[in-house]
């Protein structure tokens, strides 16, 4: 089968749904996207409209998206499982989730967020690739690909549950509000980006851990060495990719003793991160940075940062900092990021 092109999606014949739908619901945002939204399926005004969640459920999950992330529309990137509408709004077909799958997997690689959030157990069990129930998965952080993520009930299902199902769509946000986007900035230059750790160094405590990510030639050791040179680190720093972790001694006010900086590309899933004992590097003198960290977000659990670097350009970068870590200190990242 000939590679798709996104520009192809609104013409896709792909499945029987091409010939019941109005249109495609393709989805809309921006590219660098707070929150991706995937949900099941379009609906009849979705259908007719062309665009994604513009019903009564729609009303109220951005409703739901501002109260308790304080995102609005304009700053999601929001889609469907399947793009077509099933006849009398009936569940997707697996052959039409998986026929279907191949548009989200190259939306979700064409849009820059920190996290998604899937709703309803369709665009659950696509995302997360499993069979549970919502009962048993909503509010866990789970990974898509690059990005982390939460199921919870579609709105549809709040609209009829009432409030005991609408205060667990609330808990479950609460959840993804960690993953969110604190501050973002850009970056020109290596230079720059070393510049920009650096300045983040300041920001920094005893304790701390900073799980990085980003692509290769990202940036991500640039940026360590940013953060190196801020906290007074005086050897020269890179990457340690085949020793996993390398210590290096700090000078700072801040009572930042010793940096570890590692390195786990070479890790092969959760297990052999569990096997390394990747938590032993967080101590009372020390901070963590660990490059490729996203794999190890469930060792540390939830009180850490992460940076995720987006490559721009030739040298420009996107620098993205979440995490509930970032939330407790979400002015001074602010400052930060417009430095």
């Amino acid at each position: 089968m000939d590679a798709l092109d996104l520009a192809d999606l609104p013409a896709c014949t792909r499945c029987e749904l091409s010939t019941t739908r109005r249109r495609v619901v393709v989805g809309s945002g921006p590219r660098h996207a707070a929150l991706v939204v995937v949900g099941e399926a379009p609906g009849a005004r979705e259908d007719e409209g062309g665009e994604p969640f513009v019903g009564r459920s729609g009303q109220l999950l951005f409703s739901l998206l501002a109260s308790e992330l304080g995102l609005n529309r304009e700053e999601c990137f929001v889609t469907n499982v399947v793009k077509c509408r099933p006849p009398l709004n009936r569940t997707p077909r697996a052959l039409e989730v998986a026929t279907c799958r191949a548009w989200l997997d190259l939306q979700l690689s064409a849009v820059s967020a920190p996290a998604v959030l899937a709703l309803g157990n369709v665009a659950s069990r696509a995302l997360f690739r499993h069979e549970l129930p919502m009962a048993t998965v909503h509010g866990r952080v789970q990974r898509a690909g690059k990005l982390s993520g939460v199921a919870t009930y579609h709105p549809a299902a709040a609209l009829r549950g009432g409030a005991r199902v609408l205060e667990t769509v609330r808990a479950d946000l609460a959840v993804l509000a960690d993953l969110l986007t604190v501050a973002r900035r850009r970056t020109e230059s290596a230079e720059a980006t070393q510049r920009a750790g650096e300045q983040f160094a300041a920001l920094l405590r005893p304790g701390d851990v900073v799980l990085l990510s980003g692509r290769l030639g990202a940036g991500k050791t640039t940026f360590v060495q940013g953060v190196a040179r801020g906290l007074g680190v005086s050897e020269r720093v890179t990457s340690p990719t085949f020793t996993l972790v390398r210590q290096h001694q700090c000078r700072n006010p801040w009572g930042i003793v010793t940096l570890h900086h590692g390195d786990i590309y070479r890790v092969n899933g959760l297990g052999e991160v569990r096997d390394l004992d990747l938590a032993e590097l967080v101590e009372e003198s020390a901070v963590a940075l660990v490059e490729w960290g996203d794999v190890a977000a469930e060792v540390f659990g939830r009180d850490v940062m992460r940076v995720d670097l987006f490559v721009e350009g030739d040298d420009a970068r996107t620098l993205s900092v979440s995490g509930y870590g970032a939330r407790t200190r979400a002015t001074s990242l602010r400052d930060w990021a417009v430095a």
